[in-house]
């Protein structure tokens, strides 16, 4: 599921995005923005202390997404086994992208109706399960699939506990 307010991925035939700045994001739902905001609050510190940077949150029709991304070169130097397949996938040439302005996105998008609900979390294409089987920890694959069936507190402490436990394990890797 992506939102027009989420930059195409790479895996999605695209070339890595250069982040710009246009300004802040339209107006939007009240329940929406709301969980955008929830999953900044919940991801921010532990992603930027991962080298991302803050989430930037957009909405569309019951739908929130938040974007977090990393520089192409800093992700590849803190983690190089990481989605190893990002760069192929995708199509791009390594040696044509500018590593200091080409980004590496998290995706987390979140479905608003009635409540909210995690629906999908991607870092360029890769899912979470399949991000946890590379890295090794199959042992949390069955925490990832609760996600969507816990009540949205819930789900985003125990995804910003997974997604410290995949970073800190992939950057020792």
């Amino acid at each position: 599921m992506v939102t027009d307010d989420v930059p195409p991925s790479p895996r999605d035939g695209a070339r890595a995005h250069v982040p710009n700045d246009d300004g802040p994001p339209a107006p939007s739902a009240p329940a929406e923005l709301a969980a955008a905001r929830a999953v900044c609050s919940a991801l921010d510190p532990v992603l930027t202390r991962h080298g991302f940077a803050p989430g930037q949150p957009g909405t569309r029709d019951g739908e929130a997404s938040v974007v977090h991304c990393c520089a192409y070169g800093d992700f590849r130097h803190r983690f190089p086994a990481l989605a190893p397949g990002i760069e192929e996938a995708s199509g791009f040439d390594v040696g044509a992208v500018d590593p200091a302005t080409a980004c590496v996105d998290l995706d987390v998008v979140v479905v608003v109706d009635p409540e909210p609900r995690l629906t999908a979390v991607r870092l360029e294409g890769d899912d979470l399960l399949t991000l946890l089987h590379d890295a090794d920890l199959p042992h949390l694959v069955d925490e990832a699939r609760r996600l969507p069936h816990e009540s949205f507190p819930v789900a985003l402490r125990r995804l910003a506990a997974l997604l410290e436990g995949l970073l800190g394990r992939a950057a020792t890797r």
